[in-house]
């Protein structure tokens, strides 16, 4: 399943690449869960290049930068996927 939730993320931020910073939450998201961290950071990145008013991006990002940095991390980090659920139903909820 993780690969056609990326698939469906990819085909979402190719074709509105401007329109909307979740497409890049739902990309960094997907990233993420496989393991791909500079990815993850890579994409948060240029989501924010799109988007530089969006704190909670900036936020993610950091997080994900910090946990590379920590040279004791495993690399897993069960609270930042759960800060990225929050805070894509927060953006959700914000939009309604």
């Amino acid at each position: 399943m993780k690969g056609e939730a990326l698939e469906v993320a990819l085909e979402g931020l190719r074709r509105f690449p401007d329109e909307d910073p979740v497409l890049y939450y739902n990309v960094g998201a997907v990233f993420y869960e496989m393991g791909w961290r500079e990815d993850t950071i890579e994409v948060l990145k240029k989501g924010i290049e799109k988007f530089p008013e969006d704190e909670e991006m900036k936020m993610f990002l950091r997080e994900i930068e910090d946990e590379l940095d920590d040279s004791d991390s495993d690399g897993k980090n069960p609270f930042l996927g759960a800060l990225l659920l929050m805070l894509l139903l927060y953006k959700r909820m914000r939009k309604k």
